[in-house]
């Protein structure tokens, strides 16, 4: 069975990049693994340091938790076979790692508008991940 790879980061129009993922998976007998990648990664000393911090980290897994249910639903729904991957650490690097451990064959991802000045500067994940990956892509504009 073919799998994808689905990132999830719930900035922009997701939804496109779960159409397409979903008519891929029809057209292929596909599975796809959605995965949220968060970038803050806080160790114990900095949860002991300052406790509202884990306060914050559990509101905000719990919104990504709550929305990628909804993203399940759609799915099961639509009969197709998927699994989440949640993550801490820098996106790219994740995406990367997630991709070759479960011997992704296509990565789908929102593709987020940034100024040129921004791409030249800091780039996107997405710019890190076609730098670093052999595997196909496909890169849908969030609008």
């Amino acid at each position: 069975m073919k799998k994808a790879l689905v990132t999830v980061d719930f900035k922009g129009n997701g939804q496109k990049v779960l159409t397409a993922a979903k008519n891929w998976a029809k057209a292929f007998d596909g599975k796809i693994i959605l995965l949220n990648v968060d970038p803050i990664e806080l160790d114990n000393r900095s949860l002991e340091i300052e406790p509202v911090m884990a306060h914050h980290a559990d509101d905000i897994k719990h919104q990504i938790l709550l929305r990628l249910k909804a993203i399940e639903d759609e799915l099961n729904e639509a009969a197709i076979p998927f699994r989440h991957v949640l993550k801490s650490g820098t996106p790219h690097e994740k995406i990367l790692e997630v991709a070759e451990d479960e011997n992704i064959d296509v990565i789908f991802m929102g593709l987020n508008k940034h100024s040129a000045a921004y791409r030249f500067l800091i780039g996107s994940v997405a710019d890190q991940v076609i730098k670093k990956s052999k595997i196909p892509m496909m890169l849908i504009p969030n609008e």
